[in-house]
């Protein structure tokens, strides 16, 4: 008898505690709710610090969509708490009372265990990953230009599952990597690929350079203290291996002089399931070779016209179209023989240039060049 007296005691007491103090819990639970709300900003507040680097931990953002569920149902009871009392003072109130007392002490309960798990600790945010790509200065790329169809060939080439290595070759100064800049950032990319890698080759094609560079762009934590060749051939190797196993990324070795053992480095053999890619520049289409590429394209020089285009918006004055320099202006651009690099620096060396000596002397150096 005891034993069931003690059993519904206690569920019977809190019962009667719900329903005839509810104005107090109510008040209560407003109370709570506030220092909730509290919570809740200084935890929002410590995301938005740094948006860039960081973001929410998983259990942060699942405690931040309960407490919005929370903020929900708290809505409603509001407004349930409104309608009990425009009820008339009848017995018709009684179940009313019954069923908000309840849901006082369910909200009030649903506070205790979203303040329990507040605590977070290994912290509100995580490192977040990388950006699928990271801009780079560009040119903006001129529709029906060369320059625009050698980029969209390359495009092409990312699309077509044989393909895996694709070189992008010319002579220096002829713009490849303008081209590959322009790649970088095209919205078809963005979209193709998980994560773009840039990497600026050195002369000597450093494989250590190259993975550090890789390493970096992959938030990969590499111990400075560390620089053997062990470190690098094993532990730094493994690192970008395994990260790149499982995703889908696009690689881009810029400025290639000769061959790189891109398995020294870590990167993995072609999976076609995959659909990640290679794209690498160079001056000379034997590297390309050497590099086993499945395609080659080759960046010629630009046509005349676009040459002088070119070379007008670079010096950004009507004084190039004027009778006495036009002439002259058109013989420089002759002598840049469609090189993209060659065309900015005259152009850039005669920007806002009036005297037509001055435009003489430079004919004069590109024709003893």
């Amino acid at each position: 008898m005891d034993f069931l007296v003690n059993h519904f005691h206690g569920p019977v007491k809190r019962r009667f505690e719900e329903t005839f103090y509810l104005e107090e819990n109510f008040e209560e639970l407003g109370r709570e709710e506030k220092q909730l709300l509290n919570k809740k900003a200084r935890i929002e507040s410590k995301i938005n610090e740094d948006t860039v680097t960081r973001r929410p931990a998983p259990e942060t953002s699942q405690w931040l969509d309960d407490v919005q569920r929370f903020e929900t149902e708290q809505k409603t009871l509001c407004d349930k708490i409104g309608e009990y009392k425009r009820l008339p003072r009848k017995w018709i109130r009684f179940p009313q009372r019954v069923r908000l007392g309840w849901r006082i002490a369910t909200q009030r309960n649903e506070i205790a265990r979203l303040k329990e798990e507040a605590k977070f600790e290994d912290g509100v945010t995580v490192d977040a990953p990388p950006q699928t790509v990271e801009p780079i200065s560009a040119p903006p790329m001129r529709s029906g230009t060369s320059t625009e169809r050698t980029v969209l060939k390359i495009l092409e080439c990312l699309t077509n599952e044989r393909f895996w290595k694709i070189g992008v070759w010319g002579t220096k100064g002829v713009g490849k990597t303008t081209v590959v800049k322009m790649l970088n950032n095209l919205p078809e990319i963005r979209n193709m690929f998980e994560i773009v890698i840039w990497v600026t080759v050195s002369n000597d094609g450093d494989v250590r350079q190259i993975q550090n560079q890789i390493a970096g762009r992959l938030n990969l934590e590499l111990n400075p203290c560390n620089n053997g060749e062990e470190f690098y051939g094993g532990t730094v190797r493994r690192q970008i291996l395994r990260k790149l196993e499982n995703e889908k990324w696009l690689l881009i070795l810029d400025d290639m002089s000769k061959k790189i053992d891109l398995e020294a480095v870590g990167i993995p053999t072609y999976n076609r399931g995959n659909g990640s890619k290679i794209v690498l520049t160079t001056e000379s289409q034997n590297v390309c070779n050497k590099m086993e590429t499945d395609e080659e394209i080759e960046v010629g020089v630009l046509a005349n016209e676009e040459s002088w285009e070119l070379f007008r918006e670079v010096v950004a004055d009507e004084v190039v179209d004027s009778p006495e320099i036009e002439s002259i202006a058109r013989q420089i651009v002759e002598k840049c023989r469609g090189l993209p690099l060659t065309i900015k620096e005259t152009g850039r060396y005669l920007r806002k240039q009036r005297n037509t000596q001055v435009w003489r002397n430079a004919l004069n150096e590109l024709d003893s060049a």
